[in-house]
């Protein structure tokens, strides 16, 4: 298989020919979309909330040259960051003022693993792993703690952290690194959220939530796993931008049907 390093690790043939949390998660939210990123290369502009996040990550991560360079749009011709973005290096300054986030972010940075997992192989990028601690922590830019997200599928607001899949990606990870390392270790997530001014919280997880995550996991992956290897067709979620994108009116539409998008 190919030798993952930092520079194809999201190349369309590693995501071909491993699977990923996210990319799970993607197909999980529309097996259609996942499959036009997987196999046809489609991807989603970066939002400004993403590249908020993206850039407290490269700023953490030691990678912020490189961030810098792939995305000008963000920054003046100064270098400094626009008005709207601002908000990224007084969430920078919250954590590099706080000591325990600060030992929260001891360790490996973008450390990437693989692993067998439910008869594919998986590959993860973490943010910090510290195998000495046995801990990894994964850094999330939200609006705020009690941020509440609109499931679709649900029809109902959700708290950020189970609306995005969060609890999953560490159990996940936890899974992966005892795979990997035959060590047992405790996620973290490192919140930090783009108000003024930012708050933040370390945030840990019960092994009760993270096998139950798990086990989510392993029961609906033989599904992303035939659709992704083209033997079950995929289904559009006619929510998403790709559905939009590539929507094609092959009937007309009742009123009533309208309320499923409400």
């Amino acid at each position: 298989m190919l030798q993952l390093t930092s520079e194809n690790y999201y190349s369309l043939e590693a995501n071909q020919e491993y699977m990923s949390y996210s990319q799970y998660k993607d197909f999980r939210k529309c097996e259609a979309r996942a499959m036009a990123r997987v196999w046809g290369g489609w991807d989603e502009p970066p939002s400004q909330s993403s590249l908020v996040g993206s850039y407290v990550h490269a700023y953490f991560e030691g990678t912020l040259k490189n961030f810098m360079k792939d995305h000008p749009e963000i920054f003046k011709r100064n270098g400094s960051l626009k008005a709207e973005y601002k908000v990224a290096d007084e969430m920078i300054n919250t954590i590099l003022k706080d000591e325990m986030c600060m030992a929260a972010l001891e360790g490996e940075k973008e450390k990437i693993i693989t692993f067998e997992l439910g008869n594919c192989m998986w590959k993860a990028k973490l943010d910090i792993l510290n195998l000495e601690k046995k801990r990894v922590t994964d850094i999330k830019a939200i609006r705020e703690l009690g941020d509440k997200v609109w499931n679709p599928e649900k029809k109902a607001y959700e708290l950020w952290l189970d609306a995005y899949g969060y609890v999953g990606q560490m159990a996940c990870y936890k899974k992966g690194i005892k795979i990997a390392y035959n060590i047992d270790i405790d996620p973290l997530i490192l919140a930090v959220t783009k108000q003024d001014p930012p708050d933040k919280a370390l945030i840990y997880f019960d092994e009760d939530r993270l096998n139950y995550e798990l086990a989510q996991i392993l029961f609906h992956l033989p599904r992303v796993l035939a659709v992704k290897n083209r033997q079950e067709i995929p289904r559009r979620c006619e929510h998403c931008r790709y559905c939009r994108e590539s929507k094609k009116i092959k009937d007309v539409m009742h009123y009533s049907e309208l309320y499923q998008y409400t």
